[in-house]
């Protein structure tokens, strides 16, 4: 039995290691990828039993405790995670995959920042993946400011002629 949760565990990191080698889908709204929620759920699972678990996890010589283990082994998972979707990104130039990248970063970071992690990550990947957030959202930005730009002159124009209409006694356009 314990043999097996051991593979199973190996197995997991094995596999979120191999996604950056498989298409990943973009979900048609640019939501968070299941892949994401589910990665970030299992290492809180792997937390509230670290005792437990932390002896299965694949060895690693800079590793003195579990503690550390566990801290390797989420450095190394969302890396693996990170770089998928950075490889993602660099294969889909689609105006919908700044939405998923910001979406998907922005979870990581929220999450990260959780009590839940702070023993298991490092300031650095907490900063790398902000970094991306911002990256993201820059591109996000970027790629929309003209469609961002007309939608505020739109708002602002109908907002100035209800105004002009309500001060003239009118009611407001419907």
């Amino acid at each position: 039995m314990r043999t097996m949760l051991a593979d199973t565990i190996k197995r997991v990191l094995v596999e979120i290691e191999q996604v950056q080698s498989v298409q990943l889908e973009i979900p048609i709204d640019g939501n968070v990828h299941e892949i994401t929620s589910k990665t970030l759920n299992y290492l809180k699972r792997l937390y509230e039993y670290a005792d437990s678990i932390g002896p299965l996890l694949p060895a690693d010589q800079r590793a003195k405790d579990v503690s550390q283990q566990l801290f390797l082994y989420t450095e190394r998972t969302l890396d693996a995670l990170r770089a998928a979707f950075e490889r993602k990104a660099g294969v889909n130039e689609s105006p919908l995959a700044a939405i998923f990248m910001m979406n998907n970063f922005n979870y990581i970071s929220k999450s990260i920042n959780k009590p839940v992690f702070a023993p298991f990550i490092s300031a650095g990947t907490v900063s790398r993946i902000e970094a991306q957030v911002n990256h993201h959202m820059g591109v996000y930005r970027q790629r929309y400011a003209p469609a961002l730009h007309l939608s505020d002159v739109v708002c602002r124009s109908r907002s100035q002629l209800i105004s002009r209409q309500l001060e003239h006694g009118h009611g407001a356009p419907a």
